[in-house]
Order: C-alpha cells, then structure tokens, then sequence
C-alpha cells in the first residue's frame, strides 16, 4: 500500500524536474535527488558528482585514465633508473676496490720476489736452457693483478708476480 503511494509521488519529481529543465539533466537529476532524500541526510547533501564545487565531467576518468598511468610508468622507470644508477655505482666502487687491493697485493708479491731473488733464478734458468738447447730462450716479466670481492665480502686474490721463462721450436 504504502508503495502505491510512494509511486505517484516519485513520478511527479521526475515530470517536474523535466518541466522545469527539459535540456538539462545534470539539473534534473539535482531536483530528483533532492525530492528522494532520505530522512537523515542533510538538506544540502548531493553525490559527490552532483556536487557544486565538483564541475568535472564525470567521464574526466576515462580521459584522465591514460594520463595517470602515463604519469605512473615515467615514475616507475624513473625509479628503474635510479635503483639501475645505484646499482652502477656500487659496482664501480667494487671495481674500484678490487683495484686498489690487486695494486697493494702486487707491491706486496714484487717485494716477496725481490727478497726471494726469483729474477736471479729466472737468469740462472735461462743460462741452463741455452746451454742444453740450441734454441733461443726468453725471460718475461709477468705482473698481473687480479683481485675479486664476493658479495659477503671476502677478497679472493689471484694476482701473479715472477718470470716466465720460454722458449720456441719448430715440428
């Protein structure tokens, strides 16, 4: 019974609401809230998209939408690049420790090979190769630093100091 009555009521806000603007549903559709209103909300209250101070259209999101996530990949490769830079200087501060440790475990390994006199062994070699074999012999310097830190933190030293002695032959 009670809807009956409801009904006829409902239906006069909506004709009014067209009488008094019949080209403009955003003001029809403010006279039909205003005429449903619940009892406990307050007499200014409107939808968030009816609101006065909110003049967007209510299709801004589908505009916005592309924008916004536009917005949020640049960010996101922005952080990329930033986390891809920092991941780049720490590797070159590796690098640059890695480099420093081969340099003072090369000075070490010279003095090491200087104390142990390896070029007088080296020269000494060379002597009884020429004159067990009638091929020319050659002495080489071999310096070479090579130093890696793994990622707990521990240095694994490969670096080589001495002489390589050699010689060449035909088959």
């Amino acid at each position: 019974m009670e809807r009956l009555k409801r009904e006829p009521q409902q239906k006069k806000a909506f004709i009014e609401a067209k009488r008094k603007h019949p080209h403009d549903f955003a003001k029809q559709a403010e006279l039909i809230v205003t005429a449903r209103r619940p009892a406990g909300l307050p007499e200014r209250f409107q939808p968030l998209f009816m609101a006065d101070n909110n003049t967007r259209d209510p299709l801004d999101f589908f505009h916005q939408y592309p924008i916004e996530r536009q917005r949020r990949l640049q960010a996101e490769a922005e952080q990329r690049r930033e986390q891809q830079r920092q991941v780049t200087e720490e590797t070159q501060q590796k690098r640059r420790r890695e480099m420093e440790n081969g340099r003072k475990t090369v000075q070490k390994l010279k003095q090491d090979a200087e104390e142990r006199k390896i070029d007088q062994f080296g020269n000494a070699t060379k002597r009884m190769w020429e004159n067990a074999l009638p091929v020319p012999i050659h002495l080489k310097g071999i310096i070479t630093p090579n130093e890696t830190e793994k990622d707990d933190g521990t240095i694994v030293h490969r670096s080589q100091v001495g002489i390589k002695v050699s010689y060449s032959f035909k088959i």
